[in-house]
């Protein structure tokens, strides 16, 4: 998907499951934390929709380890910071 393709419409499903997924793996990762946000705006194109949709995807996920999803949930906020600091979400929302 195009970031481009965003601006009329929502990122689909299949797009933020798999950038939900592919934070998860960040998570996991040996890579600086430096790498890793590189990596994962790299991934979505710098498309704050879908870091925001793949953020509610794993905001709501029941994985088996929370501290891996929460790490991964942080990237993904770091990340939509440095796309547009005045688009990352705030605390609780």
């Amino acid at each position: 998907m195009r970031c481009d393709e965003t601006a009329s419409s929502s990122p689909s499903d299949a797009s933020a499951a798999w950038l939900a997924a592919y934070a998860l793996g960040l998570a996991y990762s040996d890579n600086s934390v430096q790498q890793r946000l590189i990596d994962l705006r790299d991934a979505s194109q710098g498309c704050p929709e879908l870091l925001r949709a793949a953020h509610r995807r794993l905001d709501v996920a029941d994985v088996a380890d929370r501290g891996i999803c929460d790490d991964a949930l942080h990237l993904l906020d770091r990340a939509l910071a440095d796309v547009g600091p005045h688009l990352a979400p705030t605390p609780g929302g």
